[in-house]
């Protein structure tokens, strides 16, 4: 966001808080501005159409929450409490995922939603690699693993977990099944050293 002014930075921060809060199809400009106390005509001076104020938000979550996950990365946590980790921060970044603001963009805003897909494909798969690599270093993970088969099927299941089509809001609570899907991957991969750690971290967590 470094080339925009004062006042789009502004705009974005309020657009993708109400976006996270109330999802990206519910949320109008005259919203925001309200929110803002400022004229509609003002944004629309910055951002044509929502369309495009839309894919500014995105940008943002995404690299704010991409920036976060890499200072968890930075402190070189044990591979398993790291997935953990990264896991809890992106729950919180996009506010437990209440307003299913991924699955709104599939419905509403395909292109943006396919962009972003792009860049979580790359985010998700050195993270992985690298977070697999570490596990076997230290005798968490197995070495018969196939790590970029791992990492596509991690991808595509965290990808399907959020769709609320299949997992709807009013039956499951996005946070119990991410740590559910998080230990089902880690037993799938992790070798008996990995899954003693894993019952030990689980038991002095709180979800």
């Amino acid at each position: 966001m470094e080339d925009l002014e004062i006042g789009d930075c502004k705009i974005i921060e309020k657009a993708k808080e109400l976006f996270l809060k109330l999802g990206f199809k519910s949320v109008t400009m005259d919203d925001i501005a309200n929110e803002m106390g400022i004229s509609k005509k003002t944004i629309y001076q910055s951002f044509k159409t929502k369309n495009k104020l839309v894919d500014a938000s995105v940008d943002a979550i995404f690299q704010e929450v991409k920036s976060g996950i890499d200072k968890i990365r930075a402190e070189k946590y044990n591979p398993i409490e790291e997935l953990y980790l990264i896991n809890d921060y992106v729950l919180k970044s996009l506010n437990d995922e209440k307003a299913a603001p991924e699955h709104q963009l599939l419905k509403y805003y395909s292109d943006t939603h396919q962009r972003l897909s792009k860049l979580k494909v790359e985010a998700v798969t050195d993270c992985l690699l690298n977070n697999i690599a570490k596990g076997k270093v230290l005798g968490l993970y197995r070495e018969d693993i196939l790590d970029i088969f791992i990492t596509a099927f991690y991808y595509v299941s965290i990808t399907g977990i959020r769709n609320h089509d299949l997992f709807p809001l009013e039956a499951y609570e996005p946070k119990k099944i991410n740590a559910s899907y998080l230990e089902y991957h880690i037993r799938g991969i992790a070798t008996q050293k990995g899954i003693e750690y894993l019952e030990n971290l689980i038991k002095n967590r709180t979800i």
